[in-house]
């Protein structure tokens, strides 16, 4: 099973019989048996003919959309799990703050544990004071996660060992390019922008994951509920975010991506070039998401960190789904 990412501006996807075939400007582009797919990624202006929206649904095949820019459009799948006690759950878990706390700090302290260890791997090759003290921070921070009471003082935490991690960021980088410190809204520079694309990336495959095990990806526990957020895909994301920005510092210092291949759109920010995105696509595949001996393996570890939520909110239900009604 794979993921097909589609990036080329005014292609359109069309069915032929239970194949998925890309064109444009009237050349085919790509064919491929439907059944190999497990998640569709359309980037910018690609249509997808009705047809093929048919037989991708029925597949099970979901589709995202995701502009050129990196903001989430969001996504079509099948039907919505038909469990609606495990969603009943799902909201009672959210409204305790006991289990939010202990939801929400193993979070953040995998979170600072991975951060911590990119830390120390790059200060053995290069050794700088600087990434040793941000990595003192970081397990500073780490070990008063137990006594942090509640979910305010955790960020606090978390926003310390952020600040440690993003003020030496810039000194990681080995292409000649700067980072002058976390921007997200518009993203200032390529380093920047390149982080707010993966955890789009990213955030969209934990929703998925996330609606996959019949849960609600609004309704987390660590971030509060608010309106057209995906909450709990943003919880899965979390303690992902440290593999995304070491993943970005690879493909930037392995000059996968250099700064030709970033663009200035005025008031906009700076984003990927067109071309770029390919790129950029094609090591996401390889390196991030996909499991393997030199891999991040993202994917699979959305998969099992969203059944493990869906175990820890099944212990909740007060009342279990007769047994006709489980499936879905």
């Amino acid at each position: 099973m794979s993921v097909l990412h589609v990036t080329t501006q005014g292609a359109v996807l069309r069915r032929r019989s239970r194949r998925l075939e890309v064109e444009a400007e009237g050349e085919r582009l790509l064919s491929l048996p439907v059944g190999r797919l497990e998640r569709l990624v359309l980037h910018g202006a690609v249509a997808l003919s009705t047809p093929a929206l048919a037989l991708l649904l029925d597949e099970g095949v979901s589709v995202a959309f995701v502009t050129t820019r990196g903001r989430y459009r969001g996504e079509l799948a099948g039907p919505l799990s038909k469990d609606v006690f495990r969603r009943i759950a799902q909201v009672d878990r959210s409204r305790d703050p006991a289990f939010r706390l202990a939801f929400a700090s193993d979070l953040v302290r995998l979170k600072l544990a991975r951060t911590d260890e990119t830390l120390r791997r790059f200060a053995a090759n290069h050794p700088e004071p600087a990434l040793l003290e941000a990595a003192r921070r970081v397990r500073c921070a780490a070990e008063r996660i137990p006594d942090a009471g509640d979910l305010d003082r955790l960020r606090g935490l978390e926003g310390e060992a952020a600040a440690a991690w993003f003020g030496v960021l810039g000194r990681m980088l080995r292409n000649g390019m700067e980072f002058p410190g976390r921007r997200r809204r518009p993203p200032p520079d390529p380093v920047n922008a390149l982080l707010s694309y993966l955890y789009v990336l990213v955030a969209a495959e934990a929703a998925s994951a996330v609606a996959a095990v019949g849960l609600d990806p609004a309704i987390g526990f660590y971030h509060d509920l608010r309106y057209g957020r995906a909450s709990l895909a943003l919880d899965l994301l979390e303690p992902l975010r440290p593999l995304i920005e070491r993943f970005a510092l690879a493909v930037l210092n392995t000059r996968v991506l250099r700064a030709e291949h970033f663009v200035q759109c005025g008031p906009a920010g700076v984003r990927l070039r067109d071309g770029a995105r390919s790129r950029l696509l094609r090591a996401y595949e390889r390196r991030l998401a996909a499991a393997g001996p030199r891999a991040y393996g993202l994917r699979p570890a959305l998969r099992d960190a969203a059944t493990r939520v869906r175990d820890l909110v099944k212990r909740g239900l007060v009342q279990e789904a007769p047994p006709e009604s489980r499936h879905g």
